[in-house]
């Protein structure tokens, strides 16, 4: 075993033994902000951004395995649409369906977060690309 290898194993087991001390997580609850779990915590205002969560990973992974994405802009244009757009939109949409607020209103509610979420999507895209995770071959189980 390499020297990072060991280092990689430490840190997984120190994370799982921390991990491991907060009483619902062993037992499969989700611990949400607030220490609030359940699932009326989904059916609430922040569930369609959570539903916006599961879906981003899908949403980047079928964009960027098309074959005719190879260029660093089209790459950026995908992480930026399925990571910031997608969330955004539809956790618009769901808080307009569950609260008294105008769709007008939970939209322009959100442009407050574009410009730290874009950040991190460029972060994304800078990290994916020093990784140089965009020749790999994709593994299929």
């Amino acid at each position: 075993m390499k020297i990072t290898e060991i280092v990689q194993t430490a840190l997984i087991t120190a994370t799982i033994i921390i991990l491991e001390m907060i009483p619902p997580l062993p037992l499969g609850f989700p611990v949400l902000s607030g220490g609030q779990a359940g699932p009326a915590f989904f059916a609430g205002p922040t569930g369609g951004y959570l539903l916006g969560w599961l879906l981003t990973p899908l949403m980047i992974s079928y964009g960027l395995s098309r074959p005719f994405i190879n260029r660093r802009w089209s790459r950026l244009s995908i992480i930026w649409f399925a990571g910031v757009l997608l969330v955004d939109v539809i956790g618009s949409v769901w808080l307009w369906l569950v609260s008294p607020i105008s769709l007008i209103g939970s939209l322009v509610s959100n442009l407050a977060f574009i410009s730290a979420d874009t950040l991190k999507a460029v972060a994304v895209y800078l990290v994916a690309e020093r990784m140089r995770i965009w020749n790999k071959e994709t593994t299929r189980l």
